[in-house]
């Protein structure tokens, strides 16, 4: 099944050059929210911001 919407990726600097996958929304977010996301890379848990001025945000149709 595939459902339009907004695909969110990790926002952080990352030293590995990747853009992680963090969360797929039916719409755009239309303000900054706080997300705990646990790294790819270092496999910590860290706090991102993703939103409408932050970015992060793909659309799919």
């Amino acid at each position: 099944m595939d459902i339009k919407g907004f695909v969110y990726r990790c926002t952080k600097d990352c030293p590995w050059k990747k853009h992680c996958f963090v969360i797929k929304t039916p719409y755009e977010l239309k303000e900054e929210m706080p997300v705990i996301y646990k790294c790819k890379g270092t496999g910590n848990e860290i706090l991102i911001h993703i939103g409408l001025n932050i970015g992060g945000g793909t659309h799919y149709n």
